[in-house]
């Protein structure tokens, strides 16, 4: 099963990701169900990504990007290597096998913030809430409400002023801005809370101190923040979501622009420092409401505490933060849920861009994002990213013997020597993918965020 799936890697990169068919869409969900029933729980997972990126691929979705499907292959090509060096030592570790589903334990009592909720879609075609919450013991906690959309029946817009999830939270609105006293909590190792009815749930107030910096820590320097980052987890760690989510206090907000070839809403924050971190919001009709609501805030020094709920992202190797809600102490309520609150009176800048959208009749291109690699990464990074989207044709004038040498000498001029070091391998679409996770792995040495791949 594990060479199968190598093979399966190096076919596609030889092949070339801008030529992929529905016939390699079924062979990795082929593979995925084989992968699970070999009880390889985490590969069966990442092969079942990659096959609804071949989908959204053919079927030329605007959120198809060659150069992401390569980064996954990458990594999960790095995933069966490690099995497979760890069943020659007669191992089979969990954190390399994955579990067949999560598990939710018993926490007994908790006491949490809420934070606010926001709705979303998923590519695979998921609906659903999200409600954050904030453990002073055990830090975020999430709490999330989806089906598929196929079976209709949710809205997650309306969802924040139903009824539940737990008994004695009379909608997940109630819990935003208050203290919330769980008995029967159920929680698993990713932080996520279930949302079993059996679970009961007491609004509590929570008084100023709470929401202060002192009680949350919020961070006050970006490049303090984005130092902890870098150093979290190794390309194969597998991903904690919770991790992302981090209280900001800036010292100073600039006013909002919108990026109209990424569709998305750009917000400066920044530090004490005078460094810059961009809050970013992408365009859909479940933001939309949050994005007025950054629009219409006041640009400048910030005075009154002001704290910012974000989930840390990465954007074309760079780190942005996705706000979810604000923060104010003193205020009464002490946070604004951006996707939800009623909105204030804002600026024309959407409103605008609608207009313009509308009489192009078309969506603005897909997403180009900047890097903060070094020009030696970037160059490395552009040459696998090119001769992996357009194949390996070995008996062309710049096959893959001559490309694989030219990008050796490359690297090596620019000091990366660890390329020379790798072991020579006969096809060229797994040398091709190893050279990849090197690139990856120094581009995370160097303070590049790597996306996650769970």
């Amino acid at each position: 099963m594990r060479e199968s799936a190598r093979r399966l890697f190096g076919e596609s990169v030889e092949l070339g990701l801008a030529h992929l068919s529905s016939g390699m869409h079924e062979r990795y969900t082929t593979l995925a169900v084989w992968a699970q029933g070999a009880e390889y729980h985490r590969l069966a997972l990442l092969l079942r990504r990659i096959a609804d990126h071949i989908e959204l691929l053919l079927d030329r979705a605007g959120g198809a990007d060659e150069h992401r499907l390569l980064d996954e292959i990458t990594l999960s090509n790095a995933l069966v290597d490690a099995l497979e060096a760890a069943a020659a030592r007669g191992l089979a570790p969990t954190e390399l096998l994955g579990r067949a589903r999560t598990r939710y334990d018993e926490t007994g009592a908790l006491e949490v913030l809420g934070l606010g909720a926001r709705p979303w879609r998923s590519a695979s075609g998921y609906l659903g809430l999200t409600m954050l919450f904030w453990s002073p013991r055990d830090g975020f906690m999430s709490c999330t409400d989806a089906r598929p959309e196929s079976l209709r029946g949710l809205d997650p817009i309306a969802r924040y002023k139903a009824s539940g999830p737990w008994s004695g939270l009379g909608a997940p609105q109630r819990a935003t801005g208050q203290r919330l006293s769980l008995v029967g909590a159920h929680l698993n190792e990713a932080m996520r809370l279930s949302a079993r009815d059996s679970t009961s749930a007491t609004v509590l107030p929570a008084d100023s101190a709470a929401w202060s910096a002192s009680q949350l820590k919020p961070w006050t320097r970006w490049a303090d923040l984005l130092a902890a980052r870098g150093a979290q987890r190794s390309l194969l760690s597998r991903a904690s979501p919770m991790q992302d989510w981090v209280f900001l206090q800036p010292s100073r907000v600039g006013p909002c622009r919108f990026d109209d070839a990424r569709q998305a809403l750009i917000w400066p924050l920044w530090d004490a420092d005078g460094a810059a971190l961009m809050a970013e919001l992408r365009f859909d009709r479940f933001t939309e409401h949050a994005m007025e609501r950054i629009e219409a805030l006041p640009a400048g020094e910030v005075s009154d505490g002001l704290l910012l709920v974000a989930q840390l992202q990465q954007v074309a190797g760079a780190v942005v933060a996705e706000p979810l809600s604000l923060i104010r102490p003193q205020a009464t309520p002490p946070v604004d849920a951006l996707f939800f609150d009623a909105n204030l009176a804002g600026g024309g800048l959407l409103a605008r861009w609608r207009q313009a959208w509308a009489a192009l009749g078309s969506a603005p291109a897909a997403a180009v994002g900047t890097s903060t690699e070094s020009s030696a990464l970037a160059e490395v990074r552009r040459s696998l990213q090119q001769l992996a989207e357009r194949g390996l044709p070995a008996e062309s004038p710049g096959g893959w013997p001559a490309q694989h040498q030219r990008l050796l000498d490359q690297a090596s001029a620019a000091g990366l020597t660890a390329f020379a070091a790798l072991k020579p391998l006969d096809r060229g679409g797994e040398a091709l993918l190893r050279m990849n996770h090197l690139r990856l792995t120094y581009e995370a040495l160097s303070g590049r965020e790597i996306d996650p791949l769970e």
